[in-house]
Order: structure tokens, then C-alpha cells, then sequence
């Protein structure tokens, strides 16, 4: 999934100019995680796993997640500094296993923006050995949750709730 990121200033710009900045990649490189309710999780996972091949990698037991992009540190700080430039209320959260910057596009979504910490390969270790047994055990009824690298508290940024473009 490719995330194209549009950037203009206040000035009228040319056709070939605004076809230059609004053609700029940003540094997210890819679809970090999903998060999504469904009727029936075993299911799901069978279907998933069992008949399209895609493999449960991790069962991470929280009460809610959503996911979108990843990119680096330098990356979130770069689109931190755009919120924080533009008034738009953002939140951080270091959920431990990544460090996620949320916030609210024009349309009402939920928007997240992580970067995985330094040590994620031992956590990934950890988690692929423990995906079925975690989710077994979820499905079970049993919701004690499972990030023992969970962060700080959620830093907030104030502002306006959503991005609203400029007017003509």
C-alpha cells in the first residue's frame, strides 16, 4: 500500500509544480498492523491462516488497536511537527511493541502512524511462538493482556479535532 502525501504552500503553483509536490512519498513504508472486530475470531484465523496461507504472526491481547502505516522515528517526528504546525489534535501512545501517532483525518478515520522500537525482532520472536496459545487462550475467555513492553502514558496534543482544508 502506497501512501502518497500531498504538500502545497499558499501560493498559486503551475500544473507541472503541483504535479511535482503532490507526487511525494512519504517515509511510511508499509502496513504495520490491522485491527478490525468480527463475529467469530477462530473462524477468521482458520480462514486466514488455513485456506489463504497468510500466517497468525501474533495475538496481541488489548482492548483496542487500530493500525494503518509504519515509518521510522524521523518520519512520525516530521508529521508530529506538521500536526503541531497546522493546529491538529493529535495523541502518542508508546503501546511498548510500537509507538503509534494517532489522529483523526477529514472524513472521521482513525489514523496511525507507528514506529517499531529497536528491540522488535526479539518481540516478534515472542510473539509468533506465542500466537496460537494467546488467542486460544483469549477465545477461552481469559483477557489478561500480554505486553509486558507497554509505555508511557498517551501524550496529547491539543487543537482542532480534524484537519479542515484551506478555503479557496
Amino acid at each position: 500500500m502506497a501512501q502518497i502525501v500531498t504538500e502545497t504552500s499558499s501560493a498559486q503553483q503551475t500544473g507541472t509544480e503541483a504535479a511535482k509536490s503532490a507526487t511525494k512519498v512519504s517515509a511510511l513504508r508499509r502496513l504495520h498492523h490491522h485491527a478490525f472486530a468480527v463475529e467469530d475470531q477462530e473462524v477468521t484465523r482458520q480462514y486466514m491462516e488455513d485456506i489463504l496461507g497468510i500466517p497468525l504472526t501474533a495475538t496481541w491481547c488489548e482492548r483496542s488497536e487500530r493500525g494503518v502505516a509504519e515509518t521510522d522515528q524521523a518520519g512520525q517526528d516530521a508529521i508530529h511537527k506538521r500536526l503541531l504546525d497546522a493546529g491538529i489534535q493529535h495523541h502518542i501512545i508508546n503501546h511498548g511493541y510500537v509507538t503509534s501517532l494517532y489522529v483523526t483525518s477529514p472524513d472521521g478515520l482513525l489514523f496511525e502512524v507507528c514506529v517499531d522500537p529497536e528491540f522488535v525482532d526479539e518481540i516478534r520472536e515472542i510473539r509468533i511462538a506465542s500466537a496460537h496459545d494467546d488467542l486460544k487462550r483469549w477465545l477461552g475467555g481469559d483477557f489478561t493482556l500480554n505486553n509486558q513492553w507497554r509505555g508511557t502514558p498517551p501524550q496529547i496534543f491539543p487543537g482542532r479535532s480534524r484537519y479542515d482544508p484551506p478555503t479557496k
